[in-house]
């Protein structure tokens, strides 16, 4: 685990010379991400008294940085099980520089120096993509999504997403943000574009299947499912869009929408499925999994759609994007060869090549 010298984590004297200046530092801030976003002070220091910050399962360590002074404080819970896990908060004024990174880093480096675990975990919420690519950068995996598992006052629950790093990834040096490996991404592989009697029919989606299964057993933890659903209310040109296709102006749980069974199980194991009202699939949930400029093997339908839309804006942000030409599927195969000539006129950007080539290297 690669650690940043700027930050060092300080353990937090709560009930003694510390107290004022944690309650202070917790109270003064709105933390929209999390579960209570505003606490006042008694509720703080109620929970101190509890023991929430330094009892046999919890302990309060300040985030410091060599420039800035404290920036921070990370609570670490849960100490008593094999599975750590943490409540990390930065300042507003400290976001956006690095710090959470180097924090997440030196929390791990701290826990399994410190307790004899297997892991350590933390969660947020679906929509905080600054945290979950933070998650990624510093050497944490994706490994789980609980559906309507984080509370939000006065709205639907979100979605509670999960991410841990092991103690032989620790010993072993490994990052998220440093490893190199191209993720697979599977675009759209659903109902909409497989049934033969849907307007939006790619023909030849049933020839994809198998390559993107053959191609997902090499990318094990690396792959990527996207979904297109139709926006709640359709705003700008898209009103004339679905005014032509009204049959597709259906809620998001629609089995038009749902990922097909062959692949379904696929989505379900491999990865994170991630959802957008949009053809292009190159969006801030993407990059915060695969990182801002990743290397990106794309599959899925249509070729003349949705993969290339998702190709362009991906290697313009500076992503190095392969399109797997027989992994993917047009809405005839005309326009899939046409699609696959144009993004090739982007190389090296765009590279196009095959599920058998890739196989060969």
């Amino acid at each position: 685990m690669r650690l940043d010298p700027r930050v060092s984590l300080v353990p937090a004297d709560v009930r003694g010379a510390d107290r004022d200046a944690l309650i202070g530092f917790l109270a003064s801030y709105e933390w929209p991400f999390h579960v209570r976003p505003r606490r006042t002070r008694e509720q703080i220091a109620e929970s101190i008294d509890d023991g929430l910050y330094d009892d046999e399962g919890h302990a309060a360590l300040w985030v410091e940085d060599a420039t800035s002074g404290r920036v921070g404080v990370v609570v670490i819970e849960d100490l008593t099980d094999d599975t750590p896990m943490f409540d990390l908060r930065l300042a507003p004024e400290h976001r956006g520089h690095g710090l959470g990174t180097a924090a997440l880093r030196a929390l791990a480096d701290h826990v399994f120096t410190a307790l004899p675990v297997r892991r350590l975990e933390g969660q947020t919420r679906e929509d905080n993509a600054a945290m979950r690519a933070t998650f990624l950068r510093a050497g944490f995996t994706l490994e789980a999504a609980y559906r309507e598992g984080w509370p939000v006052d006065d709205g639907e629950p979100l979605t509670s997403v999960a991410y841990a790093v092991l103690r032989r990834e620790w010993e072993a040096g490994r990052t998220r943000g440093g490893d190199a490996r191209p993720w697979l991404v599977v675009v759209d592989p659903q109902n909409i574009f497989a049934d033969e009697h849907s307007p939006w029919a790619a023909p030849g989606f049933a020839g994809i299947v198998e390559p993107v299964h053959r191609l997902a057993g090499a990318h094990v933890d690396r792959v990527v499912t996207t979904r297109f659903v139709a926006p709640e209310k359709p705003t700008g040109s898209w009103q004339a869009y679905y005014r032509e296709h009204t049959f597709a102006l259906v809620p998001d749980g629609d089995p038009l929408y749902a990922v097909v069974p062959d692949l379904a199980e696929l989505a379900e194991a491999s990865g994170p499925v991630v959802t957008e009202a949009t053809f292009g699939k190159w969006t801030p949930a993407l990059a915060a999994v695969t990182g801002p400029a990743p290397h990106l093997r794309l599959t899925g339908v249509a070729t003349d759609c949705c993969v290339i839309s998702t190709a362009l804006a991906a290697a313009d942000a500076g992503a190095t994007v392969e399109v797997i030409a027989d992994a993917c599927a047009g809405s005839s195969d005309d326009a899939h060869r046409r699609a696959l000539d144009v993004m090739a006129g982007y190389s090296p950007q765009i590279t196009v090549t095959t599920t058998d080539a890739l196989a060969r290297t």
